[in-house]
């Protein structure tokens, strides 16, 4: 197998400029990172802000999650098959199930970024403004077949997780980049405060520089940039409120951001069809596995081509 060219990605230097990601894979077992506050801040008015790449499709896939067990939980991802097939869920159950949202969009694009923006404030009049999710900029309606009676545990003195879900289930590990992890606490903010347009590529939504000072942070909020590679948890905010990292080393850090995009396996190429349903990428889409181990040959494209260098 040929190493993969530096000329293989897609650089924006416009704006900002994110220097680090951190990726989890769901065949570790135990990749994830974990807190729990010891002051309570505002369960019914925050907002959460985080770009995220997926490696797979067809699985869960969590942004957040808190809780316990089956009791007490809430989970915020991506979900395998809903009312369709890799929508973004929001669940909340305290302890019997009294929130359950889901996008109207499917979301199975794993050679890209994208921004996710969920925001709640229960003071609003109607349940549709509570509760609002926006993807690289833009409302997405969400979907309910359960009373929005709101959500209880944001912030509160559970465990809150990140890359695992909220009953830690063995099935419960995640697939997935994350980059510019922020939560703010007791706010409400619009998705703008978080990116922006390129100026040069009009298409292209970017992350803006979070410590700039439009932001406050405050309470139980907190920033993620993943750049020291010894303390992947640790909070940027200014506010000390870390995580702790669990089966996570230093390889956990990648540089493949939203603005320096890196290629990865196409997972939608697998040939011939008849191997695709025991074919998965694993570690960020730069490898591959089979369940079982297959015999026969296989291709997998990948989602860029080399224009340039050697490889």
């Amino acid at each position: 197998m040929h190493s993969a060219p530096a000329a293989i990605k897609r650089t924006y230097t416009d704006g900002y400029q994110v220097g680090n990601s951190l990726l989890l894979q769901a065949t570790a077992q135990a990749q994830h990172l974990h807190r729990t506050p010891t002051i309570t801040g505002n369960s019914q008015k925050w907002t959460l802000s985080v770009w995220v790449k997926r490696v797979r499709n067809g699985s869960y896939d969590y942004f957040l999650s808190l809780g316990i067990d089956s009791s007490a939980s809430e989970d915020y991802g991506f979900h395998p098959a809903y009312t369709g097939e890799d929508q973004i869920f929001l669940t909340s159950q305290l302890p019997s199930l009294n929130y359950r949202g889901y996008s109207d969009g499917e979301y199975r694009d794993t050679s890209d970024w994208m921004h996710i923006v969920i925001r709640r404030d229960a003071s609003l009049a109607t349940e549709d403004e509570k509760t609002q999710l926006f993807v690289d900029g833009q409302q997405i309606s969400i979907g309910h077949d359960q009373f929005l009676s709101g959500t209880q545990m944001m912030s509160q003195l559970y465990k809150h997780k990140i890359g695992r879900n909220a009953q830690e289930t063995a099935s419960g590990w995640s697939d997935l980049y994350y980059a510019e992890y922020a939560f703010l606490d007791d706010q409400y903010l619009d998705p703008t405060e978080f990116g922006e347009w390129n100026s040069t590529y009009k298409t292209v939504w970017q992350p803006r520089d979070l410590l700039a000072g439009h932001i406050s942070f405050g309470g139980q909020s907190y920033y993620l940039n993943f750049a020291d590679e010894e303390d992947l948890g640790n909070d940027v905010s200014g506010l000390g409120n870390h995580w702790t990292s669990e089966g996570i080393t230093s390889s956990n850090q990648r540089t493949d951001t939203p603005v320096n995009k890196n290629n990865t396996m196409n997972v939608y190429s697998v040939k011939p069809p008849s191997n695709s349903s025991s074919w998965f990428a694993k570690w960020g889409g730069l490898q591959h596995g089979s369940t079982p181990v297959l015999s026969a040959w296989f291709i997998c494209l990948s989602h860029m081509s080399a224009d340039r260098g050697k490889f």
